[in-house]
């Protein structure tokens, strides 16, 4: 029965992706499905227990950590990765060890808790995948032991190279990258795969094709033992076994062979692009691909996968994806081959080479935006129709579900309002019903990382923004306005409101400025209050207004009320008095603090006082970030750690 093994496989990596409590529930429609199907009982079996085991694999072991002395595994921008009998750890602070060093650590282990916001890459949940949930700041190191292998040779021979071939060599053979690249690319590791396809091709002139396959194999495995066992590599290494091995399967089979394996090896890999993006390619070129272009199937492949996983789409790098992934596979063999003593001179072929690829990206007009799973779905149908049948019908649905795409934001009756967690500081967008205005107050900085590009200008492009129409600064505070100016740098900013004067000007009826005539005692106290209606629900935003600040407010507007309050410096208790909350009486507070913050933010005080008046909470450091929606007939809010929520008239 051909495909059958497919169809598991396409049940198994599906498997994986779905949360604990719906797993059960596929699980049994899955093997009803395959009974049916195919009536053997021993495949229904050999299904549940490849799902059994593929669900006892992703339960994590969460145990507590006693040893510090580890081995380094891996060098990443930023950090390293050790492990030892007890697991695997994110090392942070660690400088001048290398791969395969033992090293005894001074520190403290604790969780690894990140950034999250809606839609946005999590970094612990990415970790956790992978068998890691302790990380440690070293504060100092012991070397133990230094590493005596071949990957510990091979990187300090790199390290002892110019600055420029350093950073090249890691990108391309560490993937750590110091400077931006093409994700898309160097993710997804279709370069390995067409260098793989081409070496293949070429040795089998020569000696065969079982032959050629197998040095193409100890290739990709050598090449992986000297550096490191990329997520690409695993997966061209766990295809090309299969194919040798079951060399009688058809094609399909092979290719549900080699999923199944692949996740079994190691489970994290259902969520990588590394497997994902190729399973599509060979999927739809496997049944279609005869029917039509192949660089129009490649695009229709292409563009929703990179909206899904990137929030981003560059239409020329696009078109130019078969030629750039020869670029890619070119500069891999060369930069194996710059390790090579007296090969310096290659390097200026390098050079002009990547020089290229920055011009490409330069005169690139990148999309942004992200797609919902519902339109995920009718596309992927609506492209195979197409591809299968070329009918002109299903040519105007994929036109259709573009202008979709494009227009949806502006299609939108609903009004949103987020809180992003940006750690220790401030950050809120204001999107107004059908995209007529868009709105951040406050753009925290920080010292030593560049938040906007990192955080806050990553998720406006995935909800469609290109420019803002106003940055509400409620005061000059580091995590409140420091970012400003490096926001500016990457997006364009029609108007900037960061003093009380400006602010009178620009009132409107759904936004007004309270206690423009008040001088508190300290920058804080003059904060731009800022009380914006959405429909029916109205939203008070109290920038670090102190408890002096609050009292004025109250003053001069004994009746306010909201029904959700940005609570003011982060939770303090210099904050949200009780007499201050009683009177507005909001459903909602929201809270921005960063994890494990210095100052205790926001204080129990403060959340007692909150649960006396029966508000409910939404703290950055505990939920993430927060969205909240909101229409003519009803609101409700969701987070990024999947708490949801309606919210009722009060």
């Amino acid at each position: 029965m051909k495909g059958i093994w497919l169809c598991i496989g396409c049940i198994v990596l599906i498997f994986s992706w779905l949360p604990v409590y719906s797993s059960f529930f596929f699980l049994v429609g899955a093997l009803w499905f395959l009974h049916k199907r195919f009536h053997r009982g021993e495949i229904v079996c050999l299904v549940f227990c490849l799902l059994v085991f593929v669900r006892i694999q992703c339960l994590s072991d969460v145990h507590e950590i006693s040893s510090r002395i580890v081995k380094i595994q891996e060098i990443k921008q930023g950090y390293m990765i050790g492990a030892n009998k007890e697991g695997r750890f994110l090392l942070y602070g660690l400088k001048k060890v290398s791969f395969d060093d033992v090293v005894e650590l001074r520190g403290t282990y604790e969780k690894i808790d990140s950034i999250h916001n809606l839609g946005q890459f999590h970094f612990a949940t990415w970790a956790k995948r992978k068998g890691m949930v302790y990380c440690m700041n070293v504060k100092s190191y012991t070397l133990i032991k230094e590493g005596t292998t071949l990957r510990h040779r091979l990187y300090a021979n790199i390290e002892t190279k110019d600055v420029a071939i350093q950073q090249f060599l890691k990108a391309m053979l560490y993937g750590i990258h110091e400077e931006e690249v093409s994700f898309l690319l160097l993710s997804s590791g279709m370069h390995i795969a067409f260098l793989s396809r081409f070496l293949t091709k070429r040795m089998t002139r020569k000696w065969g094709f079982a032959k050629a396959h197998r040095l193409t194999l100890l290739l990709m495995m050598g090449m992986s033992y000297l550096t490191v066992l990329s997520s690409s590599i695993l997966r061209v290494v766990c295809f090309s076994l299969i194919s040798g091995l079951f060399t009688n399967f058809d094609e399909k089979d092979t290719l549900g062979i080699s999923m199944i394996f692949t996740i079994l090896l190691a489970p994290s890999m259902a969520y990588e692009v590394a497997l994902l993006i190729p399973v599509c390619f060979r999927l739809v070129f496997m049944f279609h691909v005869a029917k039509r272009n192949k660089k129009i199937v490649g695009m229709l492949v292409l563009f929703p996968a990179q909206m899904w996983f990137y929030h981003t789409c560059d239409p020329l790098q696009m078109a130019l994806f078969s030629f750039l992934r020869k670029v890619y596979a070119i500069l891999y063999v060369l930069a194996w081959l710059l390790i090579l003593p007296a090969t310096e001179y290659l390097f200026s072929l390098i050079q002009w080479m990547l020089a290229a690829l920055r011009l490409i990206q330069q005169i690139s007009y990148p999309l942004y935006g992200s797609v919902s799973i519902l339109w995920l779905i009718l596309w992927c149908l609506s492209a195979m129709r197409y591809i299968s049948y070329a009918h002109w019908k299903d040519s105007l649905t994929l036109c259709l579900l573009l202008v979709i795409f494009f227009l949806r934001p502006y299609l939108s009756p609903f009004a949103s309002v987020t809180m992003l967690d940006v750690g220790q500081g401030d950050c809120t967008l204001i999107i107004t019903p059908y995209h007529k205005e868009v709105i951040l107050i406050d753009v925290m900085g920080h010292k030593k990382k560049n938040i906007p590009k990192e955080i806050i200008v990553p998720y406006l492009h995935a909800q469609g923004i290109y420019h803002l129409d106003k940055i509400i600064v409620t005061h000059a505070d580091m995590d409140h306005s420091g970012g400003v100016a490096q926001l500016q740098e990457l997006m364009h900013v029609d108007e900037i409101i960061d003093h009380k004067q400006l602010a009178k000007q620009q009132e409107t009826p759904w936004m007004k400025f309270f206690l423009l005539d008040y001088e508190g005692e300290d920058e804080n106290d003059n904060s731009i209050v800022t009380m914006l209606r959405l429909y029916d629900t109205s939203f008070l935003f109290m920038g670090d207004l102190g408890i002096k600040g609050e009292q004025k407010l109250l003053q001069q507007y004994p009746k306010l009320e909201a029904d959700v309050v940005k609570i003011g410096h982060h939770g303090s208790k210099t904050s949200s008095a009780t007499a201050f909350l009683h009177q507005v009486h909001p459903a909602l507070a929201l809270i921005s603090s960063g994890r494990h913050n210095f100052y205790g933010h926001p204080h129990q005080e403060v959340l007692d006082a909150m649960e006396k008046e029966g508000i409910l909470p939404l703290i950055s450091a505990r939920h993430g970030g927060v969205t909240i929606k909101i229409c003519k007939y009803f609101r409700f809010f969701k987070t990024a750690e999947q708490q949801f929520g309606i919210i009722l008239p009060r």
